[in-house]
């Protein structure tokens, strides 16, 4: 089973471009945001859709990412409003996959700890925020399911620390895709909660989302 795995020195280089100093160059008004991107047939991206609903035509992609044709994918980009669709300055790939039953892992579920800085509802994804104390290191996410019925989802965060040097934090996104527990659906609504192994214990966050987001 595929695990995503991320050495975090390369993890969010985009942000960087957030944090010019007053004499670097500055984009005009842009913003930073989860987007569900779709490639075209030759595999660059022709049509993103925010979490709020929003769908619009790329007229440029200053990335030139080239990903598989006619597909969707998760992405965090710096994106322009136009006057016909956007313009995107910066791509990023945040971590998600489809969350899985706690037997695809052989080794069993790991649940090293994370520090939450956000976690909200988006466009039929649960998006997260959180930072991680050893930067230099190999870290992998995934997503556990582990209970779905009458309308409640349970997920828990994988995380795996390969190198325990602690150091400065390191911020990681990350985006559950729920579209195809919201399809298997009998009723409109679906509680999703998703438990987190922090420094400081475990939580666990609930969040109600509609069929017709």
């Amino acid at each position: 089973m595929k695990r995503w795995t991320m050495r975090l020195w390369l993890l969010m280089a985009i942000v960087v471009l957030a944090a010019c100093s007053d004499d670097d160059y500055h984009y005009p008004s842009v913003k930073l945001e989860f987007l569900t991107a779709r490639s075209d047939a030759q595999g660059r991206l022709a049509q993103v859709t925010t979490d709020n609903g929003e769908t619009y035509a790329v007229k440029q992609d200053d990335s030139n990412l080239k990903v598989g044709a006619d597909s969707t994918l998760r992405i965090v980009s710096q994106y322009e409003l136009l006057a016909e669709g956007v313009r995107l300055y910066a791509v990023g790939s945040p971590v998600s996959p489809q969350p899985v039953t706690a037997d695809a892992f052989k080794e069993g579920v790991v649940t090293d700890p994370v520090e939450p800085v956000s976690i909200w509802k988006g466009w039929q994804y649960l998006n997260l925020m959180v930072q991680v104390r050893e930067p230099q290191g190999v870290h992998r996410f995934h997503f556990v399911e582990k209970k779905f019925e009458q309308g409640e989802l349970h997920l828990l965060l994988y995380h795996k620390a390969e190198n325990y040097t602690q150091a400065y934090h390191q911020r990681v996104y990350l985006s559950i895709p729920l579209a195809s527990y919201l399809s298997r659906m009998e009723s409109d609504d679906l509680q999703v909660s998703l438990t987190i192994q922090t420094y400081e214990g475990e939580i666990t966050q609930t969040f109600h989302y509609h069929k017709q987001l």
